[in-house]
């Protein structure tokens, strides 16, 4: 009997070579029992559809990263472990960590829905002489008010999205066809520790948006993320059994894996355009996130409701009441300010009633 060692496992995807650390294969049948009205025990088995199973891996980040193309859920892969593989790869979870003088290691979990073809066949993966295993020492952040170089110790950037089959009955009456695949509802979290104990956190959250760079040696850029989401957490562990530097944890949600941010906040209308002191306005636009204060003018107003829609392409609004100390005749753009950002009306406001002299 012929025995193989992990020196003889090569894993492509796309024909890409990746360089792991772990790798596992879990393959099953689609079958359920076949029960029937005169018994509640069955020895028989129906096929719901093909084979399925899972690559789940770990390795190490060596420049660009082909897995990261894959974040469409519905855009399929192939996947090869020594001549065995499959045509129908998907990428439900990946995540990349980032620990102080540690090289950058990926975790990534790889659902297929078919049967796995070809055998198996020794080979040995060998990482070329111009290729080097990049670390977090030559990592480079651009932006960021809250996560910042010389603060960020650690962190964990991670994607999450439940891929289910949809089958189609063949002709002949056969085993069920994967016709597509149904992406549930995606999860994008980024939970880091850094050196800070600023407990500052408004009610909703606070917008943090910078670009983290993976260089070599030389200082190239082999792999970057854009990483921007609303820091909902803060949590800080101190121990008299601990002698390390106090940090705290930060967890944060992003609405799309890797992409970029959008627009600045703006304010696209006003609504009334005029009125006396107390009374309510609302202004309607774009990305009222962490907002500190808004201005009539140079007058500070009270916020009275803030609506984020659950899709960012939808308009945001924003409700305040005029200040009561402004004076009769009085006409100004409003002004909303957020974090770093002050944006103002298309049109003024009038003040139609309020402080005489």
């Amino acid at each position: 009997m012929v025995t193989y060692s992990h020196k003889d496992v090569k894993l492509t995807i796309n024909d890409a070579e990746m360089y792991c650390s772990e790798l596992s294969i879990e393959y099953g049948a689609n079958i359920e029992p076949s029960w029937n009205i005169e018994s509640r025990h069955s020895a028989a088995n129906v096929a719901l559809g093909p084979p399925q199973g899972t690559f789940s891996l770990k390795y190490f980040l060596t420049g660009k990263d082909p897995l990261v193309d894959f974040l469409d859920e519905r855009k399929s892969f192939s996947i090869n472990v020594n001549g065995l593989h499959v045509n129908s790869g998907y990428l439900s979870a990946y995540s990349v960590e980032v620990n102080a003088y540690a090289q950058l290691v990926v975790t990534a979990t790889l659902p297929f829905f078919e049967e796995i073809k070809g055998s198996f066949t020794p080979d040995f993966s060998l990482l070329p002489t111009d290729r080097e295993i990049l670390d977090v020492t030559n990592a480079t952040i651009v932006g960021g008010s809250i996560i910042q170089e010389e603060s960020l110790a650690s962190f964990s950037y991670s994607y999450d999205v439940n891929i289910e089959p949809n089958y189609v009955l063949p002709s002949d009456g056969g085993t069920p066809a994967l016709s597509d695949v149904q992406p549930q509802q995606q999860k994008q979290t980024l939970s880091a520790s850094i050196y800070d104990l600023d407990y500052y956190l408004p009610e909703t959250g606070i917008l943090d948006d910078f670009v983290i760079n993976f260089n070599n040696k030389n200082g190239d850029s082999q792999q970057s993320f854009n990483i921007n989401g609303v820091i909902g957490t803060k949590k800080t562990s101190i121990s008299a059994d601990n002698r390390a530097r106090i940090l705290t944890q930060i967890d944060m949600g992003q609405a799309h894996f890797n992409h970029a941010a959008g627009a600045e906040p703006s304010i696209t209308s006003i609504s009334p355009t005029e009125g006396y002191v107390r009374s309510s306005v609302t202004l309607v636009g774009e990305k009222f996130i962490n907002v500190e204060k808004v201005l009539l003018g140079e007058f500070p107003c009270q916020i009275t409701n803030v609506f984020v829609p659950a899709d960012p392409a939808n308009a945001y609004t924003l409700s305040f009441d005029v200040s009561p100390d402004i004076f009769s005749g009085y006409k100004a753009p409003v002004y909303l300010i957020t974090q770093g950002k002050k944006v103002s009306s298309p049109s003024v406001y009038s003040v139609t009633s309020g402080l005489t002299f």
